[in-house]
């Protein structure tokens, strides 16, 4: 009865269940089968995500500018010395 079968999927649990069913239905009809995979268009992050985004990671680094600069000097035994620390000498 059917000679081609076209199964669509967007990759949900539910839609692989169906994909399944569809590949065993076109098995029992001698059909061929055309998977296509639809999937949500990328959208683009507007001006404002992407500033609040920003501001947010700029917050942040911010707030561990300390600990960075710390870190850093841990690094340089000269860096330790001018701040005092024993472990630099």
């Amino acid at each position: 009865m059917y000679k081609h079968i076209l199964i669509p999927s967007d990759g949900s649990e539910l839609a692989e269940k169906a994909v399944q069913i569809g590949i065993e239905f076109a098995s029992l009809m001698r059909a061929r089968v055309t998977a296509f995979t639809a999937v949500p268009e990328y959208q683009v992050p507007s001006h404002g995500e992407i500033v609040s985004r920003t501001d947010f990671a700029e917050r942040i680094r911010l707030e561990r500018g300390g600990r960075t600069a710390r870190l850093g000097a841990r690094r340089d035994p000269a860096a330790l010395r001018r701040a005092g620390s024993r472990r630099g000498r």
